[in-house]
């Protein structure tokens, strides 16, 4: 979890840099951040890109970096193909799963709807 000093620049600051060990986020982490256009986790032990956290802001991102995590790519992060990126550049989705086997090194960027038709 991250300490209350590092709470208070995220409130203030408009983009969020934190390459820590941080596992998990809390779901209001982002809400009051209305400006925020650019998330970099990189280098952290994140394995879930939860979508009540993620979702609300990826339309606004023009970054998201999270490469260097143990990111699950099972059936929960399926959303994660089909949320509207409008802003998103590309080269600046960083990211790749680690599990399941079959989609490990895969990068996010490159997930497609098909990689998640077993989910029910």
């Amino acid at each position: 979890m991250l300490t209350t000093d590092c709470e208070h620049w995220l409130l203030v600051a408009p983009q969020y840099d934190l390459a820590n060990k941080i596992e998990t986020l809390p779901e209001d982490i982002f809400s009051a951040m209305p400006d925020l256009k650019n998330i970099r986790l990189h280098s952290n032990r994140i394995s879930e890109i939860n979508e009540n956290i993620f979702k609300p802001i990826f339309s606004r991102l023009t970054w998201f970096k999270i490469n260097g995590n143990p990111i699950d790519c099972h059936c929960s992060i399926r959303w994660i193909v089909t949320v509207d990126k409008p802003n998103l550049d590309w080269r600046k989705f960083e990211g790749d799963c680690t599990e399941p086997r079959e989609l490990a090194g895969r990068p996010l960027r490159d997930l497609k709807t098909s990689d998640f038709a077993h989910c029910g």
